[in-house]
């Protein structure tokens, strides 16, 4: 399957994420691993109705991601633990305008 690319607005540059969707969740499921070996964890994600830590990342474009997050609150949660990861070109980058975006959804 080819690999599906997409283009992040912010200000009035663009960023092209150099990794596919499927390349990040590869990733989270590489960050995330050590959660698969802890039970408490284990207890959650099969409540939650996943199997692996990387089914439960919250992965996208900031319209994408900010959609995701705001369901979760939608849904009753009242908590939310966020673990931005870089991809890309610039990791760097990439983390800032999460916890950027994280602050946004914060002070709505």
């Amino acid at each position: 399957m080819p690999c599906r690319r997409w283009w992040l607005a912010q200000s009035e540059s663009e960023y092209r994420l150099t990794r596919c969707e499927e390349e990040v969740a590869l990733l989270a499921a590489e960050q995330f691993s050590v959660y698969a070996s802890l039970p408490n964890y284990l207890r959650l994600l099969e409540r939650g109705g996943v199997s692996a830590p990387a089914e439960a990342a919250i992965i996208g474009n900031e319209s994408s991601v900010a959609g995701q997050i705001t369901a979760l609150f939608d849904a009753g949660a009242t908590d939310v633990w966020a673990a931005p990861f870089g991809v890309g070109a610039d990791p760097a980058a990439s983390r800032a305008r999460t916890r950027s975006l994280l602050k946004e959804l914060v002070t709505q």
